[in-house]
């Protein structure tokens, strides 16, 4: 947290390690599009969010949002990641691979931005650890090549903290205010960043200390977050109060309420730790290199009697985590790994720094270290197998198999996961989210067969999981009011039936 002195000699170094780490980065990326649309399985919030991105873009007006009950969720206009995707579909028209794409792109980001606080923090060396050992981690190889917010609330948080710290030592008000317009702007893609929002405030305290409550420094930054949440209000809040206020109501109060308000389900703790254990179950090298990070991170803060800002952030994020966030998911994991990996590589940079040997030979031998245990191996296999084995995995093939059933124009119930492949613009089918059912099943106590009923659709896709959901309401109501067209058997979805509705259904 000293102030930044940069020699010319150091400068001109620095910027030979900035283009030549650019450059490496642009290559894995690159390295990286040809499993863009293989791996990973197209999840449900994939199709949920890239419709909500399609019909905000205002490029085709005839879209139509999948909750023809709710309408427009105001909760899913997507900040940043909706602007920036809805750019890539006017550059490059609507599908999967160019939702993707920019997941990557935002990955990539994430990665300099790393780098970048890492050399202020750190050094270069410490930087290129991190950098190195995030990207070759399973977090940001799944988040990265996948339509959710996760990668670029990590992106924005990581920027927030690039600029509090160079703030702090270079000197310059507008870094700070950017700093918490990063943050600002990250909550417009996802609550979650208020769980890192006192990580990056934890900066000004270990820098003025008790000062740090009347420091200018600190309020650009308070004053950054509050230009963010102008723009929340103005943008989500202010076009229809009642609206977000019913949407917040259901998502936040209903469907994602807080274990801390929870009065069912499990203990909070155990919740958020099976999480954890889900994750670094069998990972033994992985956990106990994070461990290491961590551990170092708190010798040095007792030697040094200082707050460290990563740690103590890290700890109150996993706290906000257990309480307030229901949603115990693997995908979360890509906003705890860049802490991670930054304190893990300033023990590692700290121990390079003691070294009177070749520190060609430590960086060999560190790239090893990263490549065996930071899941790259298992990841790159997957990512293998689902090229190789694409015809039983090709989203496309399928895409195409439910189009050659189903006729342009027809109205559909189905899972979000499949409305990419079946929303070819002009818009292709009336497509309705089957989960919209879910909410209309809790606030109202609409059944199944109600449900269809008042959708009137022509056909309903299933896959096992949502066939599954509608049977518990009424094994046999398709059966009964439907004629099975065809059912297709696909290695990540497992039968995908699709049915049409009689005229005469009940």
């Amino acid at each position: 947290m000293v102030t930044a002195q940069w020699p010319p000699t150091a400068k001109r170094a620095a910027v030979r390690l900035d283009w030549l780490l650019v450059g490496a980065i642009v290559a894995y990326l690159l390295a990286n599009v040809p499993f863009l649309t293989a791996w990973p399985a197209v999840n449900g919030d994939e199709g949920r969010e890239m419709n909500a991105f399609w019909v905000n873009s205002g490029i085709d007006p005839s879209a139509r949002t999948l909750d023809p009950i709710f309408q427009h969720d105001p909760l899913y206009k997507g900040g940043l990641q909706g602007l920036s995707t809805a750019l890539s579909f006017r550059l490059f028209g609507l599908g999967l691979f160019q939702g993707r794409i920019v997941s990557l792109v935002w990955g990539g980001l994430l990665l300099w931005v790393t780098f970048l606080a890492g050399r202020r923090l750190y050094g270069p060396a410490a930087g290129g650890v991190a950098v190195l050992f995030l990207a070759l981690s399973q977090p940001f190889l799944s988040a990265s090549h996948i339509v959710r917010p996760d990668i670029v609330v990590a992106t924005l948080v990581m920027l927030a903290v690039y600029c509090t710290v160079r703030g702090l030592q270079d000197g310059g008000r507008y870094w700070h205010l950017l700093a918490g317009v990063s943050l600002g702007l990250s909550f417009d893609v996802h609550p979650n960043t208020l769980a890192f929002m006192p990580m990056v405030g934890l900066f000004y305290l270990a820098r003025h200390g008790r000062r740090a409550f009347v420091s200018s420094d600190a309020w650009l930054f308070v004053g950054g977050i509050a230009v963010g949440a102008l723009y929340y209000a103005a943008i989500r809040i202010l076009p229809d109060p009642a609206h977000f206020a019913e949407a917040f109501g259901y998502w936040i109060g209903v469907d994602k309420q807080p274990p801390l308000l929870a009065r069912r389900g499990p203990n909070p703790i155990e919740a958020e730790y099976s999480r954890w254990a889900s994750y670094f179950g069998g990972r033994h090298v992985e956990t106990g290199l994070m461990a290491l990070g961590v551990a170092w991170a708190v010798v040095s803060m007792v030697r040094e009697r200082r707050v460290d800002p990563l740690l103590v952030g890290l700890a109150i994020a996993v706290g906000v985590f257990t309480v307030l966030v229901s949603s115990k998911t693997e995908y979360y994991m890509i906003l705890f790994f860049p802490i991670l990996v930054l304190l893990l590589a300033g023990a590692i940079g700290e121990v390079l720094q003691r070294l009177d040997g070749s520190r060609l030979v430590a960086s060999a031998l560190i790239v090893a270290l990263a490549v065996s245990a930071m899941g790259f191996e298992r990841g790159f296999r997957e990512m293998s197998e689902a090229s190789t084995d694409f015809q039983d995995r090709d989203y496309a093939a399928l895409s195409r198999q439910l189009r050659e059933q189903i006729p342009p124009g027809s109205k559909v119930i189905a899972p979000p996961i499949f409305w990419i492949g079946l929303a070819t613009p002009p818009y292709y089918l009336d497509y309705v989210d089957f989960f919209v059912w879910e909410r209309v099943r809790r606030e109202r106590n609409v059944s199944w067969p109600e449900f269809v009923r008042d959708i009137e659709p022509d056909y309903v896709i299933l896959d096992s999981k949502t066939k599954y959901e509608a049977s518990r309401s009424d094994a046999q109501y398709l059966e009964r009011n439907a004629d099975l067209v065809t059912a297709i058997r696909h290695v990540n979805y497992t039968r995908v039936e699709v049915w049409k509705m009689r005229e005469t259904s009940q």
